[in-house]
C-alpha cells in the first residue's frame, strides 16, 4: 500500500512537472511569435526584457527594505509614509545604480545598431510594455513585501529570485559580447533566444538555474 501511494505521488510529481514545462514554453513562445511572424522589433524587445529585469529586481530589493524594522517602527501615518517613500526611493537608487554595470553591454550593442529610441516609443506596443512593466512591478513589489512579512527576510526566498533574475541576465550579457556586437542587427534575435531559454530554464530547474555559475544559498522559504 506504501509503494502504490509513493507511485501515485510520483506519477503526480511527473505529471505536475510535465504541465509546468509546456506551460512556460507556450508562455515564452509568444515572444518567439512576434518577432518571426508579427513584426515585433526583437531590438525593443530585448530592451523590455532588461527592463522587466530591472523591474523585478526593485521589487524584490523594495519589498525587503519595507520590511527593515526602520520602516516598520513607524506608527503614525505621516511617518510610516514618509518611510515607506524613503524605502522606495533607496530601492530605485540602488537598481538605478545596478543598471550601469547590467545595461551599459547593452546601450553599447543599441548604439552599434543605431537603435532609434524615439522610434520606440512612437511603438504602441513598446509603450505597452513598458507600462506593464512599471504595473507588473508595483505588484509584484507588494507581493513580496506580504511574503517577507509573513515569513520573516531570513525566511523568505528574495537571495534565491534574485539570484536567478541576476543569473538569467548575465547569461544576455554573454551572448552580447560573444555574438551581439558580431551579429549586428541579427543579435538581438540571439539575445531573445537565449533570454527566453534562460526564463525556461529558471521555471523548469530553479536550484540548479541559480547555481548555474557557482555554488549558493538556494534554500527556499515556504
Amino acid at each position: 500500500m506504501k509503494n502504490f501511494r509513493t507511485l501515485l505521488e510520483t506519477r503526480a510529481t511527473l505529471q505536475d512537472r510535465r504541465e509546468r514545462f509546456v506551460f512556460v514554453i507556450l508562455r515564452n513562445a509568444i515572444s518567439l511569435v512576434g518577432i518571426f511572424f508579427l513584426g515585433w522589433s526583437a531590438q525593443n524587445l530585448i530592451v523590455l526584457y532588461f527592463a522587466d529585469t530591472l523591474g523585478a529586481m526593485w521589487a524584490l530589493v523594495t519589498g525587503l527594505a519595507l520590511n527593515f524594522p526602520e520602516a516598520k517602527a513607524q506608527t503614525g501615518f505621516f511617518e510610516r509614509l514618509n518611510a515607506w517613500g524613503t524605502m522606495l526611493f533607496v530601492g530605485a537608487f540602488l537598481i538605478a545604480f545596478m543598471a550601469i554595470p547590467l545595461g551599459m553591454p547593452l546601450f553599447i550593442y543599441l548604439m552599434l545598431v543605431q537603435w532609434d529610441w524615439r522610434a520606440a516609443l512612437s511603438d504602441t506596443e513598446f509603450v505597452f510594455g513598458i507600462v506593464l512593466i512599471v504595473v507588473l512591478s508595483l505588484v509584484g513589489m507588494l507581493r513580496h513585501y506580504q511574503i517577507i512579512e509573513r515569513l520573516t527576510p531570513d525566511g523568505s526566498n528574495v537571495k534565491h529570485d534574485f539570484g536567478i533574475l541576476m543569473t538569467r541576465w548575465v547569461i544576455v550579457l554573454i551572448l552580447i559580447y560573444l555574438m551581439g556586437f558580431v551579429l549586428g542587427e541579427w543579435g538581438a534575435y540571439v539575445m531573445v533566444l537565449g533570454y527566453l531559454a534562460a526564463t525556461v530554464a529558471s521555471e523548469i530547474m530553479p536550484e540548479r538555474f541559480v547555481n548555474l555559475f557557482g555554488r549558493g544559498d538556494t534554500k527556499r522559504g515556504g
